[in-house]
């Protein structure tokens, strides 16, 4: 320990604290699931924010009780100690005096502040399970709930365990034992796995924040950028480059609605008129997107390939005809989002793809709950969207940017920097095709392959939102 002494103490009374405090509150996290599912109604009633946090005021005090207790056993001095000439440790080497105080006290926290929690951890998660099991969710929810739940259990042991059986096998071999910083290192774990833990029901709402406010202003200061090239001196890549920037607005500016719905657990309580209005707006972009993006490929293909014939036809009106184009093909595809609920309504009152089956007549799903007569002319049109707008536009992608690069190779008197440039955008854009629009088209062949609407659709659909985040990248490579 080379830092101050007084740094020794305050370093590890916060260390063990926040592992002691993290583990509580999974506890009580695990707690607040089971009542919720064992006792609906009653734990409705009794669920209070204040409730919560004078529950989470008790854990803390608890633990930190505990960690003061210790440090009340190192007296002023020993905190850091020498092991050995011109070396000193911070809180592993202590007198036998301290040792006959704090070993029983280590043992009393691995008791009452590890076994306790990890016995009411398990009861908890398994009776949920149970209850789980039984209820009418679907498959893919009642998967997602079973990973959720063990995936925190599975922490807590993990994680908690080595560190607490270093106290456990201390007190009985009467010695502070030497492998108690490498049983700390797995409970360090506990900072980035239980995130992942807490999002596993909730991934969406964190991943459609970051694309808003990394993609928003990203996209605004790009179209600000082309507007004044295209009023400047218009040129087709310029042209296809501002519509792809105003694709990613229009997503960027309904992706609010999809919050909201992730928010309130995918449950519609927004206007029944918005759910097609902001699943129509959603999801032409994406494919819109995949169009511009193969625009840009091409232009940048032929000007490189032929270069003489592609500068005498290069003309502005040509991109702008080929962006109405891209509209309207994105536009008449995505009107599916209307045809499905009006040829085949739910048995709702005023719903637009709207659905209420097994849910309270309060609580509608908006485009994600279908009949089997809808999915008859949904599914084929999404197996058509995946053809026409996916694979179609990605092998027309990868064969422009393959040859571009090839050729690009071949080009002699171009310097080292700007052929890096080119092939960072060739790579660039196959990568946002295949990583960003791969995920989602994936399910649409699938549901077709099994004739149903598939439960990973959504999270399938976190890489197509991230694409408002990497078209600027795209952005900066093509204008270079």
């Amino acid at each position: 320990w080379i830092l101050p002494e007084l740094l020794c103490p305050i370093y590890n009374y916060f260390v063990v604290a926040s592992l002691y405090g993290s583990g509580l509150l999974l506890t009580a996290v695990a707690v607040g699931r089971y009542l919720s599912i064992a006792f609906p109604i009653s734990y409705k009633i009794y669920r209070r924010a204040r409730t919560s946090c004078m529950i989470s005021a008790l854990l803390w005090a608890v633990v930190l009780l505990h960690l003061s207790l210790a440090l009340v056993v190192e007296k002023r001095g020993y905190f850091v100690s020498p092991s050995m000439p011109n070396t000193s440790k911070c809180f592993e080497n202590f007198t036998h005096e301290q040792m006959v105080v704090l070993l029983p006290l280590r043992l009393e926290m691995a008791i009452l502040l590890f076994a306790v929690p990890l016995s009411l951890t398990a009861f908890c998660t398994l009776r949920c399970l149970a209850l789980v099991k039984r209820s009418c969710l679907s498959a893919g929810s009642k998967r997602r709930i079973l990973a959720m739940e063990l995936s925190a259990l599975l922490v807590f042991v993990v994680c908690y365990t080595p560190y607490n059986v270093s106290h456990v096998v201390g007190f009985i071999q009467k010695s502070n034992v030497h492998w108690r910083r490498e049983a700390i290192v797995s409970s360090c774990c506990n900072v980035f796995l239980e995130p992942v833990v807490m999002l596993i029901l909730q991934l969406l709402l964190p991943v459609y924040v970051f694309t808003f406010l990394i993609g928003l202003p990203a996209n605004i200061l790009a179209f600000c950028t082309f507007c004044r090239k295209v009023r400047r001196k218009p040129a087709p890549i310029d042209i296809l480059l501002l519509n792809l920037t105003i694709s990613d607005l229009i997503f960027l500016a309904f992706l609010p609605f999809k919050m909201k719905e992730a928010i309130d657990d995918m449950i519609w309580k927004l206007p029944d008129y918005l759910c097609p209005v902001s699943s129509f707006m959603f999801f032409s972009t994406i494919y819109t997107s995949t169009l511009f993006l193969t625009g840009v490929s091409i232009e940048r293909y032929l000007g490189v390939a032929f270069p003489i014939q592609y500068s005498v036809y290069r003309r502005p009106r040509y991109a702008v005809i080929a962006s109405l184009f891209f509209w309207l093909v994105g536009s008449l595809n995505l009107s599916i989002v209307y045809i499905v609920p009006i040829l085949h309504p739910k048995n709702i009152s005023n719903g637009h793809n709207l659905s209420s089956s097994v849910m309270p007549p309060s609580e509608m799903i908006c485009y994600n709950n279908f009949t089997h007569e809808q999915l008859s002319i949904l599914l084929p049109v999404r197996l058509e969207l995946f053809v026409v707008l996916f694979c179609v536009p990605f092998l027309i992608c990868g064969f422009c940017y393959i040859n571009f690069i090839q050729i690009l190779s071949r080009l002699p008197h171009i310097s080292r920097r700007r052929r890096l440039r080119a092939i960072g955008l060739a790579l660039g854009t196959l990568f946002v095709f295949a990583v960003c629009f791969g995920p989602y088209n994936a399910s649409h062949v699938v549901g077709f392959v099994m004739a149903e609407n598939e439960d990973w659709r959504e999270l399938a659909l976190i890489s197509s939102t991230l694409n408002a985040c990497l078209d600027p990248i795209i952005f900066y490579f093509s204008s270079a």
